[in-house]
């Protein structure tokens, strides 16, 4: 769904709103799976950035190439 929202809005300067989204995906994401598996917190510690995006292969808008899916 993230790459199908950024092709659709990838015209002009979209770099500050890519980074928006990305902190909230991943805030989000981190929400999610505190409650899932009921622990307390859900900080960076415990699921890092790289973790979202190797296990649950999340994305990364910003600084990507535009035009590609």
């Amino acid at each position: 769904m993230l790459r199908g929202w950024a092709n659709y809005f990838s015209q002009g300067a979209v770099g500050a709103a890519y980074r928006i989204v990305d902190t909230h995906a991943c805030f989000r994401l981190r929400q999610w799976l505190g409650r899932r598996e009921r622990v307390q917190g859900f900080g960076r510690s415990r699921y890092s950035e790289l973790y979202l995006r190797r296990t649950y292969g999340l994305i990364k808008l910003e600084g990507r190439p535009r035009g590609i899916s």
